[in-house]
């Protein structure tokens, strides 16, 4: 797979689908995406499971159960997860620019940008939950049926 990463998520999703404006650096975006898969995804995931979804994104051929892993729960975590850190970074951006430091509604407005920063950020972890009890509901029950498989006294 080469030095190239392959991610859950591309700049590109997030602009079609997550309504995220075009003229954020696509790079900007990368650097987030690839954020919130270490921080949030990969400790969710096992390695083995993470290695398994980049390698079907890169050969193009991912399963239907990954599809929908991808889809339902990694997807829109990741995706308010950079919503979260976008919105973020612009208010402090906009909060250290001289203009807007003169201006007597600035307060109000970054304010707002940290509260819609932090309802991206609560819904990224709602996300980040549903993601947890999918893995862990999938993980018991092949864990019950090798136990259960296991524990019949055939006697």
């Amino acid at each position: 797979m080469n030095n190239i990463r392959y991610c859950l998520i591309s700049p590109t999703v997030l602009k079609l689908e997550y309504n995220v404006d075009d003229n954020l650096d696509d790079k900007y975006l990368l650097s987030n995406i690839i954020k919130g898969e270490d921080f949030i995804i990969k400790k969710i995931l096992t390695e083995e499971k993470y290695n398994e979804l980049t390698t079907q994104i890169f050969k193009q051929s991912v399963s239907a159960d990954n599809e929908k892993l991808i889809k339902q729960y990694i997807k829109p975590c990741l995706a308010y997860y950079v919503l979260s850190e976008v919105v973020y970074s612009t208010a402090y951006k906009m909060k250290n620019n001289p203009d807007y430091q003169n201006n007597p509604s600035s307060s109000e407005r970054f304010n707002e940008l940290v509260r819609v920063s932090k309802h991206y950020l609560n819904d990224s972890k709602q996300y980040e939950e549903l993601l947890k009890e999918y893995m862990c509901d999938n993980s018991i029950t092949k864990n019950e049926e090798y136990k259960f498989k296991s524990s019949l006294y055939l006697g």
